[in-house]
């Protein structure tokens, strides 16, 4: 795969710290600013989606996506290095954007609680990775077009 990097210099006020995973390095082949590339000219974007004001991008992405992976926004979170109370900022911005649920909690008992992602915000992920799919793809191409290296 091309070698692309969809992080920005410094944090992305998506949640991720620069350095970390976003999710899109895994079928972009992230580049590193570190190692023998350093010095080589590489695209960098992020992809974010926006109604009156953005709400879903990398970050927000890789949020939902650890939230189904642990059953937990909590854990998700944890996982991502943000305060629980910013991931469920990143939620209530979603589905304030997004006119729906996202995230159906049950709140905590004997065998504590937990987070499911509803239909609509499988749909908004599956959606999100085919278009940056086609979108790197697609970005990739015209970089190598007027910057060959």
């Amino acid at each position: 795969m091309p070698s692309t990097n969809s992080r920005p210099a410094g944090h992305n006020g998506d949640g991720a710290q620069p350095g970390e995973s976003q999710p899109g390095d895994a079928f972009l082949g992230g580049a590193s600013s570190s190692g023998a590339d350093t010095g080589r000219l590489r695209l960098e974007y992020r992809i974010r989606l926006a109604r009156e004001t953005w709400f879903y991008g990398p970050g927000a992405h890789q949020l939902l996506r650890l939230t189904a992976e642990t059953k937990s926004l909590r854990e998700a979170c944890r996982r991502m290095g943000i305060s629980y109370s910013k991931g469920r900022r990143i939620i209530s911005v979603i589905e304030q954007q997004q006119g729906c649920a996202i995230v159906e909690s049950k709140q905590g008992g004997k065998h504590g609680g937990s987070s499911v992602l509803t239909a609509q915000a499988t749909e908004l992920m599956k959606n999100y990775d085919a278009f940056y799919r086609e979108a790197a793809l697609g970005l990739q191409k015209l970089f190598e077009q007027y910057f060959p290296q």
